[in-house]
This record gives C-alpha cells, sequence and structure tokens, in this order.
C-alpha cells in the first residue's frame, strides 16, 4: 500500500515500530492525484467532443454548401449525434462528481467513482465511438456509387479503429484498472481501521 505520509510509533508494551497514517496528509495527496486525473478525463472529454463535432460539421458541410453528396448528412447526423451522447455523459459525470462529501472517505469515493467511470466510458467507446466512425467513413467511402475508390484507404481506417479498441483495453488494464485496485485497497484499509 502506497501511504505517501506515515508516522512511525514506538510501542513501548511490545517493544516494535507501529505506523499510523498522517490523514490530513493523505487527504491532500487524494485530492492532489484525483484533481490531476480529472484534468486527464476532461482533456480525453474535450479531444474526443471536438473531433465527433469538428468531423461531423465537416461531413455537413459538402452538401450544404456545394448541394451534393447529400449521403454526407447521414455520415454527419451520426457524428453529431455521437458528439451530443458524448457530451450528455460529460454532463452526467460533472453533477456526480459534485455529490460526494468532501471527507477523506468521501473523496477516495469520488476518486474510486471517477475511475470506474472512466474505465466504463473508455470501453463503452468501441460502441459508442469507434462503431459511428466506422459508418460514417463507411458511407462516406462506398456512395457515390459510380466513383471507384481505393479500398487500401478505407482498410487502413478500420485498421486504425481496431488498433484504437486495443489500445484503449491495453490502456485501462496498465493505468487505470491498477488505479483502480490501489484506491479499493486504501478505502477497504480506511474502512477497517475505523471498525
Amino acid at each position: 500500500m502506497d501511504f505517501e505520509e506515515m508516522k512511525v510509533i514506538w510501542d513501548n508494551q511490545n517493544n516494535e515500530l507501529l505506523y499510523a497514517v498522517n490523514e490530513r496528509a493523505l487527504h491532500h495527496s487524494v485530492r492532489r492525484k484525483s484533481r490531476n486525473f480529472k484534468r486527464l478525463v476532461v482533456f480525453f472529454e474535450i479531444a474526443v467532443f471536438v473531433t465527433m463535432f469538428g468531423l461531423g460539421a465537416f461531413y455537413a458541410t459538402t452538401p450544404l454548401l456545394r448541394g451534393q453528396q447529400y449521403e454526407r448528412l447521414v455520415s454527419s447526423a451520426i457524428l453529431l449525434t455521437t458528439a451530443a451522447y458524448f457530451f450528455a455523459g460529460i454532463n452526467y459525470r460533472r453533477r456526480r462528481e459534485a455529490e460526494f462529501e468532501s471527507t477523506l472517505l468521501g473523496d477516495i469515493d469520488k476518486a474510486l467513482w471517477q475511475v470506474r467511470n472512466h474505465v466504463s466510458r473508455a470501453r463503452g467507446l468501441r460502441w459508442s465511438l469507434i462503431a459511428p466512425c466506422c459508418v460514417a467513413v463507411g458511407i462516406d467511402w462506398i456512395f457515390p456509387l459510380g466513383e471507384i475508390r481505393q479500398p487500401w484507404l478505407f482498410l487502413f481506417f478500420f485498421l486504425l479503429m481496431a488498433t484504437s479498441a486495443w489500445g484503449i483495453e491495453y490502456e485501462l488494464r496498465c493505468w487505470y484498472l491498477p488505479k483502480q485496485r490501489k484506491l479499493e485497497a486504501l478505502r477497504n484499509t480506511l474502512v477497517e481501521s475505523d471498525l
């Protein structure tokens, strides 16, 4: 267990060292790490939202400005709906984070919820982000039917999306699930010590 601030206490009765957690330092450490994690999540959310919204707007420009390739409106609608769904997830996260108490245990519960929520959302990206992108690009690639397209570009895009799906799971296993286990262990230790 990684407690940053511990005090050593000498137990005269048993002639051995005991360790006690400096609660204020631990609380400060949990808040600092939670803020750093939140910055990462907010950057991720902004990047995904701006990308989906930007791609949706890009797909809408050709049919609206040039009066051609109206199938791109379907791709635009898919991407803008994806952006709206992701924005709703951002609002849910912000509301939910405000519900936790500002105590040590409350901040640990909040940090644990943040990690679990991010893991859940990241795993859901396969269906809520990658799949809609593939459908939108697929529609754009297939239509218009008379035009010959390079199949290797389409295959490269799908390979890139498959790599992204694998990368998400790898990132979760290497970074976020260990963080979740540490927070769960810290919470369990604090709850057991209060009993």
